[in-house]
């Protein structure tokens, strides 16, 4: 797919401080969903299309949150949205996944996977979730990214910003 003049939005998932503080572990989630979001917005741009950055950095609360995505990017009338985030649970749940809603999405979270699965991350597939509000309340095609675990040691030693926003991309362009 060639991606120029195509309206994408991105959003880094949960906020710095406040009630949607993403996890933490051996990495800091927020920190790296920033990491990620700021090189696929690059790499997109430089592939010439036109992307705004629906994350916010603090609120009040996690709907608050949720909804300034969800609300910016069908503002921007975006045709494609990425919501970037890494897993957290019990240290030893590892891999990657990526989340959809619709048709469409489920095609972009299958090609985003597969470029997961060849930086070496556990296969975890695909997940049609229909209760997430990026997912329900997002017009664009929408899939949340689910990067590795920040709390399990293996992931964390596969973890590269470049790489992830890389197969982010690749994912996209497939």
């Amino acid at each position: 797919m060639n991606v120029k003049n195509i309206r994408i939005s991105v959003d880094a998932g949960h906020t710095h401080t406040g009630s949607d503080a993403g996890a933490t572990g051996i990495g800091n989630e927020y920190n790296m969903n920033v990491q990620v979001k700021e090189l696929v917005m690059k790499k997109l741009r430089a592939l010439g299309a036109i992307v705004v950055d629906c994350s916010i950095a603090n609120c009040s609360t996690m709907i608050e949150s949720l909804k300034h995505r969800a609300d910016t990017s069908n503002a921007f009338k975006a045709q494609i949205h990425i919501c970037i985030h890494h897993n957290a649970f019990n240290c030893k749940a590892h891999g990657a996944e990526v989340e959809y809603l619709s048709e469409k999405g489920k095609k972009l979270a299958l090609a985003i996977q597969s470029e997961f699965v060849k930086l070496k991350y556990t296969n975890r597939g695909v997940q049609k979730r229909d209760n997430l509000y990026i997912l329900k309340h997002t017009n664009a095609v929408c899939v949340l990214t689910e990067c590795g675990f920040v709390d399990n040691a293996g992931d964390m030693k596969l973890y590269n910003a470049e790489h992830e926003a890389q197969a982010i991309v690749n994912g996209i362009l497939k």
